[in-house]
């Protein structure tokens, strides 16, 4: 099984409405890793940049 670690501009990304290939590719991720094709893994520092960035 293939893992990915998302970083904050992955997170970013998915909330994004830009419609260029990494928003689609961070919009994929979700699905992909409820069917169990790969493993997603967040840093923990991504959780506070994300955190800041909204701030």
């Amino acid at each position: 099984m293939i893992r990915y670690a998302l970083d904050t501009s992955v997170v970013l990304h998915s909330f994004s409405q830009t419609g260029d290939e990494d928003t689609d590719r961070a919009l994929r991720l979700p699905q992909e890793h409820r069917d169990q094709s790969i493993e997603l893994v967040v840093l923990d520092q991504a959780v506070y940049e994300l955190i800041h960035v909204l701030k």
